[in-house]
């Protein structure tokens, strides 16, 4: 039923860009199994090499389902669930598995709390007592490897390349299985689903900041806020605060942003479209993502290209790789120096970023499943 190469996909909105980038550069190698535990929303390629997979939430496959993954010659998953093992735990050790790092996947490996800290913990809590308690029983939670933690370094032992941009996402895949092989990609490219800005964005006469991505409280919006109100930040602050979030959380963090900056603080509770995300990003000076662990990507491309100065936390992990890049990126003390940020700065950074992102910088990862399709099994060994 499936092709040599088996695609082990979520619906997401990442997927219709990569199928046709697979299609394109390694043609009618590859089967797209897209698992899901309810509706579909995002994916809309039609393609007779596509199954729909309804699971349950343990991602228990049929024995069937095992039996045709079994006769493939490389798996890829993109992104995974830790319950994800119950399947894979049945796949031949002779088959060859591709892990495309998202995020959460990974870092769901390693303790939260080195990503996390404790006073965004407590800004997913009510103020009361319970609320209290809840965050420190949480942050102690964070700071432990568990079930969910051990079942996700079982399958990151099991897969035999990690592919991704990201220099410090391969750090943490190489501290948990040290013989994993890196493969660069990046879903994000010039032509598919981030289609990157090219235009000339509106000249403010105030200094405005976009600030996080989301209402997940890894955003650390929290710090950001405190760190702006004690520098006396006078100018707007857009926080899109839309999905991701308890409603405890986002309640906290408007409450904190109307008291700290009144007016000035606007968060964006409701959904925007892309012509409206983009459209506030160009309306603002900055673009601040203070999350440590690596998230917000497509914005933050979004935002170079728009020809914004890009301020990360100092511990980002994205902040590595941008650097090798050669781009030049800020922390929040610019924000005192602002007379320091140059044009020329920006617009190379655009330059670098439009480069980096062109397709065929992902043209290795398809040319390594193209040799993988065409190699031999030669094993027949399960994980232990």
């Amino acid at each position: 039923m499936f092709k040599e190469v088996v695609n082990i996909m979520p619906d997401d909105k990442f997927i219709d860009d990569y199928i046709r980038i697979s299609e394109k550069h390694a043609v009618g190698t590859s089967s797209f199994l897209i698992l899901k535990t309810d509706g579909y929303k995002y994916i809309k390629t039609e393609n007779n090499n596509m199954f729909f997979i309804k699971c349950d939430l343990n991602f228990n496959l049929s024995n069937q389902l095992i039996f045709e993954l079994n006769q493939s010659k490389l798996i890829i998953l993109h992104s995974f669930n830790s319950n994800y093992l119950n399947f894979l735990n049945k796949i031949s050790s002779a088959i060859k598995i591709i892990w495309i790092f998202w995020g959460i996947d990974g870092y769901n490996a390693i303790t939260k709390s080195s990503y996390f800290p404790y006073d965004s913990v407590r800004m997913q809590y009510s103020k009361n007592f319970y609320g209290l308690l809840k965050s420190i029983i949480r942050h102690f939670r964070n700071s432990l490897i568990l079930d969910k933690e051990l079942s996700c370094r079982k399958i990151i032992n099991r897969v035999d390349y990690c592919a991704t941009f990201v220099k410090d996402d391969i750090k943490i895949a190489k501290t948990i299985n040290p013989n994993i092989q890196p493969l660069y990609f990046n879903y994000f490219n010039n032509h598919g689903y981030n289609m990157l800005e090219n235009s000339v964005t509106k000249k403010n006469t105030t200094n405005d900041i976009f600030l996080g991505n989301s209402a997940n409280p890894t955003n650390l919006h929290i710090s950001a806020l405190n760190y702006l109100s004690k520098i006396n930040f006078k100018g707007k602050i857009y926080c899109p605060l839309s999905y991701s979030g308890t409603r405890d959380y986002v309640e906290n963090i408007v409450n904190f942003g109307f008291s700290s900056f009144g007016k000035n603080f606007i968060p964006l509770k409701e959904f925007l479209d892309y012509k409206e995300y983009t459209e506030i990003i160009s309306k603002c000076d900055f673009v601040l993502m203070n999350h440590i662990r690596q998230q917000s990507v497509g914005t933050i491309f979004k935002s170079i290209c728009l020809l914004k100065p890009v301020i990360l936390n100092d511990k980002s992990f994205l902040r590595s790789t941008f650097l090798e890049w050669g781009l030049k990126i800020y922390d929040l003390r610019i924000l005192n120096k602002i007379h320091l940020i140059k044009k020329s700065d920006l617009l190379s950074n655009k330059k670098i970023v439009l480069e980096k992102l062109d397709e065929k910088n992902n043209h290795q990862f398809f040319n390594k499943i193209l040799e993988i399709s065409k190699s031999s099994i030669n094993q027949n060994k399960l994980i232990e």
